[in-house]
């Protein structure tokens, strides 16, 4: 028997060898994160660091080997998002409480600001610009989506029907796209000095919108909704392409991979990770899980890893190769 087994033994060895330079998408390692919904998974600037951000009211940093780093906690739960500043060196969660607060790296907390009466959807720093300072922009289940100063204040608020919860900011932090629930895009140019905005309301057919996510050349964006879809957009507001991104349920997310290809993932209710060409064909998919919700995904800056969280509160790390021109 055992003369038959060791060729097949060595068999498999070469498929299993062979087969990642096939593969786009690997899994690298995983770990339970949180004891409870995570909604949240980023990379840091650099991509050292990940920080999840969970419904129990706590951000936590950890490498991306899976060793705890600083745990960030006291803000009243659930706990949407936390960002990573541009230089890596602080942080931002929301509180369900309306509020904001401001972290260093080894989880002292630096800030604890007021955004909104309602519970703070998302939270992002504003990098400053030629006339105006580093700010805030904040977005509330009160419906106002907020750019803020250094100080917290409001320096401009639109007031949206129903709740304003995801919105992103591109690389020149002029334009936020902004969302509402019912399925509504708002896609705001703000003036120099941040004391005015123009406002281009564009209607989807998402429903929910879960995520917006810049294309690496900052030309078209990406939306991941509740009826299972990421569809394309240009800045110009017209849809370009819509991608069956989760065969069940929800699409939780939708990001681009800053690599020269510009791969975009996404993830969705199904539990499975799927790679897609910037022309909109599947390129590669991998199934996380058959237990859970895949709820958060992120690439990491070189366009070489991803990171994925899940309902049950797990955290994955992939390897993402394309080698799509």
């Amino acid at each position: 028997m055992s003369f038959f087994l060791a060729p097949l033994r060595f068999f498999s060895l070469v498929l299993a060898l062979a087969s990642p330079a096939a593969a786009e998408l690997r899994l690298l390692r995983d770990w339970k994160a949180s004891p409870v919904f995570l909604q949240h998974v980023e990379f840091s600037p650099d991509s050292s660091l990940l920080v999840t951000a969970s419904g129990g009211g706590v951000a936590q940093i950890w490498t991306l080997s899976g060793v705890r780093g600083a745990e960030l906690k006291g803000q009243r739960a659930p706990m949407f998002k936390a960002h990573f500043r541009s230089d890596g060196q602080e942080l931002i969660t929301t509180g369900y409480d309306g509020s904001a607060w401001i972290w260093s790296l080894n989880g002292e907390r630096l800030r604890s600001l007021s955004f909104h009466r309602a519970a703070t959807a998302e939270a992002r720093f504003l990098p400053a610009n030629s006339t105006s300072p580093a700010g805030f922009v904040s977005s509330s289940d009160d419906g106002q989506l907020v750019i803020r100063g250094p100080d917290g204040q409001p320096r401009w608020s639109r007031l949206f029907t129903g709740t304003a919860r995801q919105f992103v900011i591109n690389q020149d932090a002029d334009l936020i796209i902004g969302s509402t629930d019912d399925g509504q895009l708002h896609l705001i140019n703000p003036s120099n000095d941040r004391r005015s905005a123009t406002v281009r309301t564009v209607k989807t057919n998402h429903g929910r919108i879960n995520r917006i996510a810049f294309s690496p050349d900052q030309t078209r964006f990406a939306v991941a909704g509740v009826d299972g879809s990421v569809t394309i957009w240009g800045l110009n507001g017209q849809s370009l392409q819509r991608l069956p991104a989760s065969s069940s349920g929800w699409s939780r997310g939708a990001v681009y991979c800053p690599s020269r290809s510009g791969d975009l993932l996404t993830i969705g209710d199904d539990g499975t990770l799927q790679q897609w060409s910037p022309n909109g064909s599947l390129i590669d998919s991998l199934r996380l899980t058959r237990q859970a919700s895949l709820t958060s995904v992120d690439c990491s800056s070189n366009g070489e890893l991803a990171s994925v969280v899940s309902s049950k509160g797990d955290l994955w790390l992939v390897s993402v190769r394309s080698d799509q021109p």
